[in-house]
């Protein structure tokens, strides 16, 4: 029962933090900010990688990402969306939460396998000094896509 009112809690809260998230007008959406990381990771990787064959692989890899990314935000989007329904739906039982709660995290979980895979496919194709480079100028890209370096 105590980690069932806890998993609840924890629910909850995420759901006021995306609630009161959408009140405000951020100055650009998601998808036009990964669109805008991606266009600055690809000039990036353009002054620090030479060679032309990985660069055209690395720049592919970061165009995945950025895919993976903008669709696990429209279907996220819509399982918060039934979130929002179930939080106002007056005969949403546990079960409802739980089942959708389990959807959240499956997504959200297979989201972050395949970025993690694109991280570790980007660091085996460069050297350590043009990793050092990338992480280093691109770190706040990384954050953008989820990823800890």
């Amino acid at each position: 029962m105590k980690n069932t009112t806890l998993l609840y809690a924890s629910f909850l809260m995420g759901c006021m933090y995306l609630l009161t998230a959408c009140r405000s007008t951020p100055p650009a959406s998601l998808e036009d900010r990964l669109s805008s990381s991606g266009r600055e990771m690809h000039s990036i990787l353009r002054e620090v990688v030479v060679e032309p064959d990985k660069l055209q692989t690395l720049i592919t890899l970061t165009a995945k990402a950025e895919q993976l990314l903008k669709q696990g935000a429209s279907e996220l989007g819509h399982l918060y969306q039934e979130q929002q329904h179930l939080l106002l739906e007056y005969t949403s039982s546990e079960s409802d939460f739980s089942e959708l709660g389990d959807r959240i995290r499956q997504k959200r979980s297979a989201l972050v396998i395949d970025l993690w895979d694109i991280r570790q496919q980007i660091a085996e194709l460069t050297t350590d000094e043009e990793w050092k480079e990338i992480t280093s100028r691109g770190e706040a890209l990384f954050t953008l896509w989820g990823i800890s370096i």
